[in-house]
């Protein structure tokens, strides 16, 4: 992020919680030379801690986003308010020096079912455990929703961010360089850190229930008008009718 003008309380949220910059130790919440977590505006620390064999659960990055959001929740309920909630978990990116990193039992969890690569590595089955924590995350999230009576009014809307790593022959990794820990494809040469368009294909999928027949096209309008002032409002208005109660 280049300026505050980008961050998200400039850009018509009403709240943020979460990380500016990236590479992002899962339980540090920072890098090896600063930390970088924010509450709105202002350095929240609450939750740092630098022995992650030692650290409690919820101070686990996707443990963190998960609570925060079931809290923004349960504050509309109470407030009888209608909201728009971004939440984007770090799962199941690697963290702080590329590591994957889980809580220790959640990857233990898995030493009968996973096995180790090569015989010693671990890595599949901490990955394991970040999807695990990452699946508990979504149903926390979900059943908060549940419990607020909102599950059947919102549209839910879940995709990836850029995918699996792709392994470069060293031709193309000292062309690609900046695509080593992203998904590339060499065909529409982009990965998740070129500002390319449709340069990778990922998965999605949404929940709808009763939200679109009953109408969002009434609470998309304001994030249109938003839009517009942004400059983006023409292809806000062409989503918009997609979307109609």
């Amino acid at each position: 992020m280049s300026s505050w003008r980008f961050a998200p309380l400039e850009r018509g949220f009403e709240s943020y919680y979460g990380y500016l910059g990236g590479g992002e130790d899962y339980w540090l919440h920072g890098t090896d030379t600063e930390l970088d977590f924010w509450d709105g505006d202002a350095p929240d620390f609450s939750h740092t801690c630098w022995q992650q064999n030692e650290c409690p659960h919820d101070f686990y990055s996707a443990n963190v986003f998960a609570e925060k959001a079931v809290g923004v929740i349960e504050g509309a309920a109470q407030n009888r308010s209608k909201l728009f909630l971004y939440l984007a978990w770090q799962s199941v990116h690697s963290g702080g020096r590329l590591q994957l990193q889980a809580p220790q039992d959640y990857i233990d969890g898995f030493n009968s079912t996973v096995p180790l690569v090569g015989g010693t590595s671990t890595k599949r089955r901490e990955l394991a455990g970040m999807v695990r924590s990452l699946d508990e995350g979504v149903g926390n999230v979900s059943a908060a929703l549940s419990r607020a009576g909102m599950l059947e009014d919102t549209l839910l809307i879940f995709s990836t961010d850029n995918g699996k790593p792709r392994r470069l022959a060293p031709a193309e990794q000292r062309r690609f360089a900046s695509a080593q820990n992203s998904a590339f494809d060499l065909r529409r040469r982009a990965s998740g850190r070129f500002q390319r368009e449709h340069g990778l294909q990922l998965a999605a999928a949404r929940h709808e229930a009763h939200a679109v027949r009953r109408g969002c096209a009434g609470r998309g309008a304001g994030l249109g008008r938003r839009a517009r002032q942004e400059g983006t409002g023409r292809r806000a208005r062409r989503l918009l009718p997609r979307c109609r109660l």
